[in-house]
C-alpha cells in the first residue's frame, strides 16, 4: 500500500456500540504494477470500560 485517502467519513453512535463508516481511495504497487482502488470500510467499535475498541471491520469495492 502506498497511500490511502479517506473522505465522506460518518460516525454513528447506538448507545455502548458505533460504526464509523467511510470511501477508500488505496494506491497500490502489486509486482510493480500501481493502481487505485476505490474502496468502502466500515468499522464497528463497542465502548468496553470508557474505552472505545473496533470488534469488527468490512472493506469492500465500491460500486
Amino acid at each position: 500500500v502506498l497511500s490511502c485517502v479517506s473522505s465522506e467519513r460518518r460516525i454513528q453512535v447506538f448507545g455502548e456500540v458505533a460504526v464509523f463508516s467511510h470511501d477508500v481511495a488505496s494506491t497500490v504497487s502489486v509486482d510493480g504494477t500501481v493502481e487505485t482502488l476505490a474502496e468502502r470500510e466500515s468499522i464497528v467499535l463497542e465502548n468496553r470500560g470508557g474505552t472505545w475498541l473496533a470488534v469488527h471491520e468490512h472493506l469492500s469495492a465500491r460500486s
